[in-house]
């Protein structure tokens, strides 16, 4: 087995480390606020999307009001 020619000192690992984790720590806070972000997105265009539903149910009901006023006039 070879041996490492210049073994790193107990200080240089944990310097390492250290920045490793920083490193990490920065990808996983941009990586949570682009699922915040999205989460958010979503909730807009599901309230959007629950708004256009409550409109379109409100139209058809119009529509069906209409011509049923509108049979009833035909019958009379």
């Amino acid at each position: 087995m070879k041996e490492n020619p210049e073994p790193n000192s107990l200080s240089t690992v944990l310097k390492e480390c250290n920045k490793l984790v920083d490193e990490l720590r920065a990808k996983l806070q941009d990586k949570c606020q682009e699922v915040l972000k999205l989460r958010k997105d979503n909730d807009i265009l599901q309230t959007d999307n629950d708004i256009k539903d409550y409109e379109l149910k409100l139209l058809k009901n119009h529509i069906e009001s209409e011509k049923r006023d509108t049979r009833r006039y035909k019958n009379d």
